[in-house]
């Protein structure tokens, strides 16, 4: 038990008679020791703003509730002793420096309790950080899934014209090709047929001239 605590239970035992002569004499003023006013918002943890919360978070949180129930624990026979001196008359002096001791717990407590409250508050706010990039991730690998499909349809898409296309050019190469063949073979038949009606014509004029001549 702290000196706090032992005080208040001594004066519990010794009863309201006595004087203020017998509590002074019995009860020194005791130095109470000064809590401290809990981290500051300055040294509170900084959330980190990756995708990974830091697993120290925790630990430092569940000392932080540890401190604020000890300081808790404190203030209660703070004022359980306050109220023992106002009973004893105790001097003004020692009543302004308990409720001076009161409010700071009780500033710190508030402290503690706003900055636990900011400090959940940051972590949700990460994490909705985290699931919102997740989302967007995925739609991105999604689009990124589509494209490349589409961009494979195309490719296909091009390779079977460009397929298409060269079948087409080698047919009309060999149609070309053909159709040349078959206008030399025409010329070259119309030619021996000139030829040979050219002939023909020849001996038919020599056969006529001969008969004149005869």
């Amino acid at each position: 038990m702290s000196s706090i605590g032992q005080a208040v239970a001594h004066s519990s035992r010794e009863g309201y008679g006595g004087s203020n002569t017998h509590f002074h004499s019995m009860y020194p003023i005791y130095s109470f020791p000064s809590w401290s006013r809990g981290p500051s918002s300055s040294a509170v943890v900084q959330l980190s703003s990756s995708p990974e919360l830091d697993l120290s978070k925790g630990s430092q949180v569940s000392s932080e509730f540890k401190t604020v129930h000890t300081q808790e624990k404190n203030l209660q026979e703070l004022t359980a002793l306050l109220l023992l001196c106002q009973r004893h008359s105790e001097p003004l002096c020692l009543q302004a420096l308990y409720e001076q001791e009161v409010k700071e717990l009780h500033a710190t407590v508030d402290q503690t309790c706003s900055e636990r409250q900011a400090a959940q508050e940051q972590s949700c706010y990460e994490e909705e950080i985290v699931q919102m990039t997740e989302v967007q991730v995925a739609d991105a690998r999604k689009k990124a899934d589509e494209v490349g499909m589409a961009c494979a349809k195309l490719g296909k898409r091009a390779q079977n014209l460009l397929m298409f296309l060269k079948r087409f050019h080698d047919r009309e190469i060999r149609e070309e090709k053909a159709m040349k063949v078959g206008r030399k073979r025409e010329r070259s038949l119309n030619l021996k047929k000139l030829r040979r009606d050219g002939v023909m014509e020849k001996n038919k004029r020599m056969m006529m001239f001969d008969k004149m001549i005869r």
